[in-house]
């Protein structure tokens, strides 16, 4: 949407700081919609948006309206709100599947999700999530957990009679966490702009996959 919104020279992205917050999809459909009368657009921004940079958007509106550039736009616009029900749909499933996790798992006495910092962006359309991911670690918070970047805990480093390809003593207590951060490198062995999935294609090529997903997933660990 920002590459046919610069096309017609509708400098909105000097404006806002977020092209996908309320002003900025207001904007977008407004002018996908056909509504041209700067007033009328600016009317639809966030209060204090108005308030700090009422001129500056009157000035970022007066573009060229093509109608190449219309239809770029009434296309990304489209995709942007199908990406957007499709995230919904996936929010929907993940919330049905934690309910079924943990249908019959509560909270240890004080171990309340509590008070988090909130999320600005892309907040997940999942209710009670913190709770959630809290009863899957048995009512503790897994940031607090002892040993928590033991990443042979997590199943992510060999043990002392381990390798990195085989695993001679099998640990089934270990959590299903490390597998998911193996799930997160496997997408990455494809990622062409992120450092990592270079790091795991160079250890890929000289170790093998296993190997290669494995070491990734723990640098991710580590991260996180």
């Amino acid at each position: 949407m920002q590459k046919a919104l610069i096309g017609m020279n509708i400098r909105l992205t000097e404006v806002l700081s977020q092209m996908h917050g309320v002003s900025g999809i207001a904007l977008i459909e407004a002018i996908s919609a056909g509504e041209r009368d700067t007033e009328k657009l600016v009317a639809l921004c966030h209060s204090k948006v108005r308030e700090n940079k009422c001129e500056e958007l009157r000035k970022a509106l007066k573009g060229h309206y093509t109608p190449q550039g219309l239809f770029s736009l009434n296309q990304t616009l489209k995709a942007y709100q199908f990406y957007q029900e499709q995230i919904f749909e996936c929010d929907r499933q993940i919330d049905a599947t934690l309910q079924k996790i943990n249908r019959d798992k509560s909270l240890l006495p004080g171990s309340g999700s509590g008070k988090r910092k909130p999320i600005r962006h892309n907040k997940p359309n999942v209710d009670d999530l913190g709770d959630h991911l809290l009863k899957i670690f048995n009512g503790r918070d897994a940031t607090k957990l002892p040993g928590f970047t033991d990443y042979n805990w997590l199943g992510l480093s060999p043990g002392q009679n381990n390798s990195g390809k085989k695993n001679k003593n099998k640990n089934k207590g270990k959590l299903a966490v490390g597998q998911i951060f193996k799930q997160m490198a496997h997408g990455l062995l494809n990622s062409k702009y992120i450092g990592w999935g270079a790091f795991a294609r160079r250890l890929r090529g000289r170790k093998g996959p296993a190997v290669a997903i494995k070491a990734t997933a723990r640098k991710l660990a580590a991260q996180y």
